[in-house]
């Protein structure tokens, strides 16, 4: 009696009881396999589904950096069990891209500079630096070009450059300001009519402060000023994915599809922007002709994969599907614009 009933809770799965019917349990899909075996079996079986050529890691990736729309189409269809989850493959690629651009940021301090002289901030290498690499035939060659350098950072920057006076609408060097304060900064246009004049001059007073507190850190620790951006960067992007899915809708109201098989989309599209700035990244990092190469390739594809989707996923004409392309890409934008201002001025206010 023992032999039988040992025989018959063999072939009952251990996790939710149901009778076998193979490797795999019908009911609730656990793997059958034991934990008696060497160690470098579990360890494979770990990363399975990372490493095989059929994974679903691997076939999920190709499709969404390859194929515009293809997963959208084939979540759509019910063919869901041979690719990442959208909702899934989202949290991870988010995840991943912003740790990527966090530990560049801490690995290259120097990426951005404050120019206290011009109030910009300057984001990438100056092309007249020395490449990394190239010795100095000798001691007066090296001291040539560190202050060539020096004097190109401060007088001609030959990167990127953001006007901090600009972009935060203050003066440095305006007259005293209405509090008495003879360094204070001179705000433009904050000004509500809904408050007080009053209320209006407190709130000018605390931003001002607030965006000495910007410029201060800019000066000091600017990778730090990035960090701020980058902690609230995937909340704001994440905030975002409603939107784009709302501005579909309103775009291809007539094809009759559901706000959520448009949330699909912009899942779809975001996760593919996020992986495909990890690629970008790569290029960075080795730098020169290469970063230059992969920069200009990646910047074209993206713009065709976008529309190659559009097309692709509803299955529109070339010509409607430019029109609408051109729409979703300038309300998208603007929508874009608003958020990440609004981000700014959290950040400075809680700075």
């Amino acid at each position: 009696m023992d032999d039988e009933d040992a025989a018959k809770d063999v072939s009952l799965c251990p996790n939710c009881g149901a009778r076998l019917r193979g490797q795999f349990c019908h009911q609730c899909g656990q793997n059958q396999k034991g934990f008696d075996r060497f160690f470098l079996s579990l360890v494979s079986e770990a990363f399975e589904d990372l490493i095989s050529h059929d994974s679903r890691a691997i076939r999920t990736l190709f499709a969404l950096l390859l194929r515009p729309g293809f997963l959208t189409l084939e979540y759509f269809k019910g063919r869901r069990a041979h690719y990442v989850q959208p909702l899934r493959l989202y949290f991870i690629t988010s995840l991943v891209c912003f740790f990527a651009i966090s530990l560049q940021n801490t690995l290259s301090p120097n990426l951005i500079i404050f120019d206290g002289a011009k109030d910009e901030l300057v984001v990438g290498q100056n092309s007249d630096k020395p490449k990394h690499g190239a010795m100095p035939d000798s001691i007066s060659e090296a001291e040539e070009q560190s202050d060539s350098a020096a004097q190109n950072q401060t007088d001609e920057p030959s990167a990127e450059t953001i006007d901090f006076a600009k972009e935060f609408k203050f003066d440095p060097q305006s007259e005293a300001n209405d509090t008495g304060n003879d360094e204070g900064l001179k705000l433009e246009g904050l000004d509500f009519d809904f408050l007080t004049e009053e209320q209006n001059q407190s709130l000018a007073t605390f931003y001002r402060a607030q965006l000495e507190k910007a410029k201060k850190l800019a000066t000091e620790d600017p990778a730090e000023l990035v960090e701020i951006a980058l902690d609230s960067a995937p909340i704001l992007v994440f905030c975002l994915l409603p939107i784009f899915a709302l501005l579909l809708k309103l775009i291809y109201f007539k094809t009759g599809r559901y706000y959520t098989e448009h949330l699909v989309f912009a899942v779809h599209i975001h996760c593919f922007l996020y992986t495909i700035n990890l690629i970008d990244l790569t290029g960075f990092l080795i730098g020169g002709a290469v970063a230059e190469a992969v920069d200009t390739i990646i910047s074209f594809w993206i713009v065709i994969y976008l529309f190659l989707g559009l097309r692709n996923t509803y299955g529109q004409g070339w010509i409607k599907t430019a029109f609408k392309f051109l729409i979703l890409t300038m309300s998208y934008t603007t929508a874009f614009v608003f958020a990440v201002v609004f981000a700014a001025l959290v950040n400075v206010t809680i700075l």
